[in-house]
């Protein structure tokens, strides 16, 4: 159903008094990414709005565009960002690329609002707008005003009017963006699903009539795709076929911006999901499932970087036959993230695996808080538990809990042993969405090479090269299309 349009009213200037005030206490906000590197969150939309400000303050408008403005007032405003926020080292040209974006329609709404409706009474465009009095200097905006008189600038302009009218299907979410409309839906919801709810109004409606059209061609490709009638592969996905239009370079339709059509279309995940698929097939087909030793069992059947790696490693193990001495806990048995069980629920998991397995050495117990990948190593003999965070903070409380409630004894609720905890100093990661990959990497150079001791073996490496952390993805990909044969 079509609803009727309505006007909305736009905001004012943002200064974000509070969050200069807390700069100046020191105090940073830490802003969290999601798997393509986007920031999300409500720090993000913090950090977003300071982008904007950053713009507007700090970016003379006489620069003709992003491109020409000096490298050393880029840097200036990089710095800003890592003063204020703690931010991905590795997110500085994506957050460049953001404050360029916002000085671009800064600029544009200068023109569109204040000169464009007074070029017949330029008395109206002797000073800067009385918004923006603070944040223009006079001389910078005489030359901005008679910039946007000329008639090549005239030209450029009608030419860009042509273009945004091939626009045609505006979606409505504001400064939320398909980020924040990422983290109210399930991970994993394909971006075809994305670009219609980012259309669609607060009561569940399109306000325009092709919208409507393409949003229906979305749901019978989907149930085609569903039914096995078509398959998608790369950017000829059902977005795409549903717009009759290919994916052109640049900004991908229907995800958040910054997001390449590399990061996209061609990652592992890709990969993971066509595992899925194929392995749904092989049992409608009466093929089975991979041949599963009472280990693999315990371990869960679903795709997860984690279970992939486990089956992996496992494979190594029973190569060399020692799948005596290791074994694997199934992070969302005992992981915060996601459950809703209780520390004394989670803790009995825990130790009916180890009880069910007495002569095991050494238990791999990946950990997942929330958005961020953890290593514990335990073993049961020695009572020790290693700590492996490949961001290198204090062991958390939560699984400190988890593991030591195994040891208390539920007659006499005293601690029969106490656990000793080790915190291991091992490879960082450098940005914030390699955590997955490195805690695979420490399993495998704990299991391929056991002539360090666990205390000694990441001694003087400091981080892995990409070349390592690749050769990890690429092994766990291969493993995904190993099981599914």
């Amino acid at each position: 159903m079509v609803a009727p349009h309505k006007n909305r009213k736009g905001r004012g200037v943002t200064y974000l008094p509070r969050l200069i005030k807390s700069r100046s206490a020191g105090i940073k906000p830490v802003v969290e990414y999601n798997s393509k590197g986007v920031p999300r969150g409500k720090v993000a939309k913090t950090l977003s709005s300071y982008h904007g400000t950053l713009a507007r303050t700090n970016v003379p408008i006489i620069y003709t565009n992003w491109y020409v403005v000096p490298t050393e007032l880029k840097n200036k405003l990089w710095s800003y960002v890592e003063d204020t926020f703690v931010v991905d080292p590795k997110s500085k040209k994506n957050t460049l690329s953001s404050i360029g974006l916002k000085w671009k329609t800064f600029k544009n709404r200068l023109t569109t609002k204040y000169i464009i409706p007074n070029l017949d009474n330029l008395e109206n465009l002797r000073a800067p707008p009385e918004l923006y009095k603070d944040c223009i200097e006079k001389g910078h905006w005489e030359l901005f005003v008679r910039s946007r008189m000329t008639p090549e600038f005239m030209e450029i302009r009608s030419t860009q009017i042509e273009r945004r009218k091939l626009n045609r299907y505006d979606h409505r979410l504001s400064r939320k963006g398909y980020v924040g409309l990422e983290d109210e839906i399930v991970k994993g919801t394909d971006r075809s699903v994305l670009w219609k709810l980012a259309r669609q109004n607060k009561d569940g409606y399109y306000d325009d009539e092709g919208v409507k059209d393409r949003a229906k061609k979305i749901d019978e490709l989907t149930q085609q795709v569903n039914d096995g009638c078509i398959e998608v592969e790369g950017t000829n996905d059902i977005l795409t076929m549903a717009l009759d239009t290919p994916e052109h370079s640049g900004a991908i339709r229907g995800v958040s911006k910054g997001v390449t059509q590399t990061a996209y279309f061609y990652t592992v995940d890709q990969h993971e999901e066509k595992a899925k698929k194929n392995l749904s097939k092989g049992k409608e087909q009466g093929k089975g499932t991979p041949d599963s030793t009472p280990l693999l069992e315990r371990v869960s059947s679903n795709c997860s970087k984690t279970d992939v790696c486990h089956r992996y490693l496992y494979q190594i193990l029973k190569n060399e036959n020692l799948e005596y001495k290791y074994g694997f806990v199934n992070p969302a048995t005992i992981s915060s993230a996601g459950s809703m069980n209780p520390t004394t629920s989670r803790s009995k998991v825990l130790a009916d695996r180890l009880a069910a397995e007495r002569n095991i050495e050494l238990f791999f117990v990946p950990y997942n808080p929330r958005f961020h990948w953890i290593l514990i190593v335990i073993d049961p003999v020695s009572m020790i538990a290693y700590y492996m965070d490949p961001l290198g903070n204090d062991i958390l409380p939560d699984i400190q809990n988890v593991i030591e409630v195994m040891f208390i004894d539920k007659t006499k609720k005293t601690i029969r042993k106490k656990c000793n905890w080790r915190s291991i100093k091992c490879p960082k990661q450098p940005g914030n969405v390699e955590c997955g990959y490195y805690v695979m990497r420490y399993m495998k150079e704990l299991i391929e090479d056991q002539r360090l001791s666990i205390t000694e073996k990441f001694i003087g490496k400091d981080t892995y090269s990409k070349k390592e952390i690749d050769d990890v993805r690429i092994e766990w990909a291969n493993a995904i299309q190993e099981y599914i044969c």
